[in-house]
């Protein structure tokens, strides 16, 4: 079993520097995508990502942490991550901030690999790098990825706190 973590903060990027008008219609866009999305993935989170969710925010609740939120970037991100790293045959990480349209001030992510979601899960509470993020209290929203490439399972967690 091998796990990994990292966390980050906010940077300055291009995007902030988009002329306002371009900005305001690509926030509109947003938001309507996002909308539809929401559907989207509440139809197609799958079963073992929602237990993880369920277990991570489990874990939160014992902490005296809230729930996290399901968002639908953040779980179309870890998605492809898992995949990614499955067709990889590594674990790595991705940078935070690609794909995030979102006004954040800090973003994390967990990834793990295994036979089993419950080993997996085990490992990443018992990291205290993985277990940080679980249930930093400054993360509000969450999405989770996961991929079996028929031997093991590829876990991703993003993690995000919006500003």
């Amino acid at each position: 079993m091998t796990t990994h973590t990292a966390l980050a903060t906010k940077t300055t990027s291009a995007a902030s520097a988009a002329p306002k008008r371009s900005r305001k219609l690509a926030v509109r866009l947003g938001l309507v995508l996002a909308a539809g999305a929401v559907v989207l993935a509440s139809a197609a989170c799958n079963v073992d990502e929602q237990l993880v969710m369920d277990k991570t925010n489990q874990t939160r609740a014992e902490n005296g942490r809230g729930a996290l939120q399901m968002n639908v970037a953040l779980w179309m991100k870890a998605g492809g991550w898992s995949i990614k790293m499955a067709n990889d045959g590594r674990l790595s990480h991705s940078t935070l901030a690609d794909g995030n349209p979102y006004k954040w001030s800090m973003l994390g992510e967990n990834v793990g690999t295994g036979g089993s979601i419950d080993a997996i899960y085990g490992a990443l509470v018992r990291s205290p790098g993985h277990f940080s993020n679980i249930v930093n209290s400054n993360f509000t929203h969450t999405g989770v990825g996961i991929y079996f490439d028929g031997r093991n399972y590829w876990v991703t967690q993003e993690f995000m706190a919006l500003q």
